[in-house]
């Protein structure tokens, strides 16, 4: 059933969504969001989502805080846009989880899930999971050993739903199984510890989709690439993308956030405050998003099942 899938990804600005809509007229599919500029609510314009004024969010559910739901472009589902809030932290392994309920739900009505997006580290974890090295942590050991079995169950289900459910019988009423994967499951993903020691290593977020197909679109040249870009930074800006973020400053939502780190927001936010003019705003900008896209295409051309359009 996995093997059902179809991804579409490629370097930025190279138009993968409406590539995956019109697919839509030639399969039965649904779109399943795999970029992480669009997770954030509030962000719409600044992170292209390109949605019809009149979008809908529909809520399908809620796992471990995250939305998971879609909107509708015509009569076709996209699926995990607006999984947080900007202040909120997202790692590849929620986004693995979350895609999993997607997928299962897509491919029991009987559908086809199209993934499309650029992050390739989300990319990554759904098609081979990601191997991580977690240290032994004494202090927590010794301060959960005297915990009982269901005590240590309510704890991992709590931090991580997903390692819990995929526990077997005899490890899920182990307490030493149970305190090792609280142990791993408390590591944030994006700051994993590799000191030296006695270690053990886990792949994570495996498997969660085996594509029959992956395409990639690239641009032609580098130039048309950087036009396409500049373009669309322009486009944004008249369109709302500094009225959004000026909307989340106004929530409090630090600098230090994830959300911050996304190409555009920082460099909006730097002209909302003055620190840069509006067309520095838009080379910062559009510089970053070509260094991003050069980026993408040396990850990607790593992985050989991906098959390249020209665009």
């Amino acid at each position: 059933m996995l093997g059902q899938t179809i991804v579409i990804t490629g370097q930025t600005a190279t138009g993968k969504t409406s590539y995956a809509l019109n697919l839509t007229k030639e399969i039965d599919g649904e779109l399943v969001n795999f970029d992480s500029r669009q997770i954030f609510k509030k962000l719409d314009v600044v992170a292209g989502k390109d949605l019809p004024r009149d979008s809908h969010f529909t809520l399908f559910t809620k796992q471990d805080n995250h939305q998971v739901g879609y909107y509708e472009v015509g009569k076709t589902r996209i699926w995990l846009y607006d999984i947080i809030n900007p202040n909120q932290r997202f790692s590849s392994f929620d986004y693995s989880n979350l895609a999993k309920v997607v997928v299962e739900d897509i491919l029991k009505r009987g559908k086809t899930p199209i993934f499309v997006g650029g992050t390739h580290l989300y990319l990554k974890q759904i098609l081979y999971g990601t191997d991580v090295t977690v240290a032994p942590d004494w202090q927590l050991r010794k301060k959960l050993k005297n915990e009982s079995v269901a005590s240590l169950q309510r704890k991992l289900r709590k931090i991580n739903s997903g390692i819990f459910n995929a526990l077997n019988n005899s490890e899920a009423n182990n307490p030493h199984r149970l305190i090792r994967k609280i142990e791993i499951a408390s590591f944030p993903m994006c700051s994993l510890s590799f000191t030296p020691g006695v270690k053990e290593i886990y792949t994570l977020g495996r498997n969660v989709i085996r594509p029959k197909k992956i395409i990639g679109l690239r641009h032609k040249t580098n130039k048309l690439m950087r036009m396409r870009i500049k373009q669309r930074v322009e486009e944004r800006l008249e369109n709302g993308a500094v009225g959004e973020v000026k909307k989340i400053i106004k929530r409090g939502v630090s600098r230090d956030s994830q959300a911050f780190t996304s190409i555009g927001i920082r460099q909006i936010a730097n002209f909302i405050e003055g620190n840069l003019t509006k067309e520095e705003c838009v080379n910062e900008w559009t510089l970053r998003e070509v260094q991003y896209a050069h980026r993408q295409l040396t990850f990607m051309r790593q992985d050989k099942k991906i098959i390249w359009h020209e665009i």
